[in-house]
Parts: structure tokens; C-alpha cells; sequence
């Protein structure tokens, strides 16, 4: 798909939800479906909450029909999110990265639909009993509510946790829009970042409950973690942790890829093949914490844009993409 790109109008400390919806529109599977209206049947019509997700959808067919228009006024959008997300009621500066999961974890609850299968094949290996428990895990969290939101966007973790005494092995499974990455003294790139993301934690007091050579074992004990991911998501979000506890901003850069990034050390599940993703739009913040300013890159037709609200540019050089202003990045699958 490809577009004249618009900005958005500041409606007053509203860039933050304007470079957020800016990169959703650019997530082209998503805005395929939207854009088809597919989702209305999905949607309860005497739900006062729809609104947000009609309004989402007119803010996504505004930007990308063929009106001379060079920005949008999303002020119906705003006041449906004042009513049904009040955390971001108002026009105080918010966290672009906050409104994005509840935006997405939002719309996924008012388009999704009971969804069901069957799991079928043996467990004859250790492998097999994590890929049988992934998908157990799977079918419990959207038996009920599964949603494209769900089918693009969404991926799911593995955490691992090894008790040393008594010896047990235990792992959960957890469904994420997102990955949070943190940013030390020694992450210089993102696959840093990935790094400590996975590192090993030592844990303390965990408690436990088993059975084992038909012996029952239960209490607290320390334990190692690992974090991974075991099922890949089409979209792929990152968001740097660049806000700390103390209310301040991490401006370290970080390097990433923009045309190969590969996970493929991070994922457990060896069935996994599609694990490179390409860049195509990021969130980037100016200034200090509670504050500043947000922008947002976009690619358009091979085209990376400048979007600063209403104001649109071209990017000249690749290069400009890569600072330490960037936030969130938004990476799709490779063919």
C-alpha cells in the first residue's frame, strides 16, 4: 500500500498519540484489515466502548485515502480515548509507549471473537511437552477473545525456572504485544539490549509444587530464570527502556539494524524459521522525562518519512534514523 503521507495536528501535548498512530497506520497488515471493514462484525454495535475502535479506523482511512489534505485533526479519536482510557484523559504530555500497549490490548478486546483447535500429535520428547504446553497455553488465553490485533502483533514468551534443590524444572508461557528492552553500561546495540533481556536471573523464595518418582514435593526454594521467546510475532515491537525508576531518561545510544534483524538466538522453539525482521517505523522522544516532545519515522512505499505532528519530510540518509532519540521500533517479518 502506498500513500501521500499526512501529518496529524497537535491538538496540545498530543504527540505522543499522534506518532503512535502514525506507526500503526504504517503496519500495513493491520491497516489492510481495518481499511476493509472486516472488523465491523466483530464489533458489539451497542458497546458505548466501540468508539475508540471506530474512531481508530477513521483516523486510518483519513490518512490513507487521496484527499489534498497535508495533515488531520483527530480530535474525535482523542475524545473517545478521554472517555474509555481516562489515564490519558486530557492534555498533559503521556508516554507514548503506555498508550501504544493499551491501545493495541484495547482494540484486541473490542474486535475479538471465540477461537478454537485442536492440538493434535504426541509428546515423545521434552521439546515436544514445551510446544504441546505452548499451545496449550495458546488456546487457553484466546479461546474466548482472539483477534487480528492478536494474529499480527502478538508473540509469546517462555520463562524457564530451574530450582537446584530439589531439582525441578519448571517453564509459563505468556502472550506479549511488545518487549521491553533494558539499556545498561554495557548494551551499545540492540542485540545487547537482547542480551540482558535473556540474561539468567537468581531469584529468591520461589515457591514450588511437583511430583517426582511418585514423591510430592512443595515449599520455597531459590531459583534460576530465563526469559525467551518461543512464538515469533508478524510485527514485532521493541520498546528501549530509555525511563528509569528515578524519573530519568536514558539518552545512550543504541545501534540496530534496519534491513536484517535476526532474533533467532533468543527464540526456544527451534520450529521457528521466520525470525529476521525489517524496520519500518519508529517513535523517537526529545527532552527530559514527563515531558519533551515525540516524533515518529515511517517507511512509505520504500520512503522513510519525518512525521513531527502536522509537519512531514522526507528522510535524506538512513543514517538519521539510527539516535539516541529513538524509543520504540516497529519491525515487520521478512518475506
Amino acid at each position: 500500500m502506498s500513500r501521500r503521507v499526512k501529518g496529524l495536528q497537535n491538538l496540545g501535548n498530543t504527540c505522543y498519540m499522534n506518532s503512535i498512530l502514525q506507526c500503526l497506520s504504517h503496519t500495513v497488515a493491520s491497516t489492510r484489515y481495518f481499511y476493509s471493514k472486516e472488523f465491523y462484525s466483530k464489533v458489539d454495535q451497542s458497546s458505548p466502548k466501540k468508539d475508540i475502535v471506530i474512531n481508530f479506523y477513521k483516523v486510518i482511512v483519513n490518512l490513507w485515502n487521496d484527499s489534498d489534505k497535508t495533515s488531520l485533526n483527530i480530535s474525535q479519536f482523542k475524545s473517545s480515548v478521554d472517555k474509555i482510557l481516562p489515564e490519558f484523559n486530557g492534555f498533559k504530555q503521556h508516554d507514548a509507549g503506555e498508550f501504544l500497549i493499551q491501545l493495541l490490548d484495547y482494540i484486541h478486546e473490542e474486535i475479538s471473537y471465540p477461537y478454537d483447535f485442536e492440538i493434535i500429535g504426541e509428546v515423545k520428547s521434552k521439546s515436544d511437552q514445551l510446544v504441546f504446553d505452548s499451545c496449550n497455553q495458546f488456546k487457553q488465553d484466546y479461546k474466548e477473545k482472539y483477534s487480528k490485533i492478536a494474529e499480527i502483533f502478538y508473540g509469546q514468551t517462555a520463562s524457564i525456572l530451574i530450582f537446584p534443590n530439589p531439582e525441578h524444572i519448571t517453564h509459563k508461557f505468556e502472550e506479549f504485544n511488545h518487549i521491553s528492552l533494558p539499556i545498561t553500561s554495557k548494551t551499545n546495540n540492540i542485540y545487547d539490549c537482547f542480551d540482558v533481556y535473556s540474561e539468567v536471573d537468581s531469584l529468591e523464595g520461589i515457591e514450588y509444587a511437583f511430583e517426582k518418582n511418585g514423591s510430592d514435593f512443595k515449599g520455597r526454594s531459590n531459583a534460576l530464570k530465563k526469559q525467551f521467546i518461543f512464538r515469533v510475532p508478524k510485527v514485532l515491537i521493541l520498546i528501549l527502556k530509555r525511563f528509569n525508576n528515578d524519573e530519568m531518561k536514558i539518552s545512550k545510544h543504541i545501534d540496530f539494524p534496519i534491513d536484517n534483524l535476526d532474533i533467532s538466538d533468543y527464540v526456544l522453539d527451534t520450529r521457528e524459521k521466520n525470525t529476521k525482521y525489517s524496520l519500518y517505523a519508529t517513535v523517537n522522544h526529545y527532552g527530559s522525562t514527563g515531558g519533551g516532545h515525540y516524533t515518529a519515522h515511517c517507511k512509505n512505499n520504500g520512503v522513510w518519512y519525518n512525521l513531527n505532528d502536522s509537519n512531514v519530510s522526507k528522510v535524506s540518509d538512513t543514517e538519521e534514523l539510527v539516535d539516541d532519540s529513538v524509543y520504540i521500533l516497529f519491525y515487520k517479518q521478512k518475506d
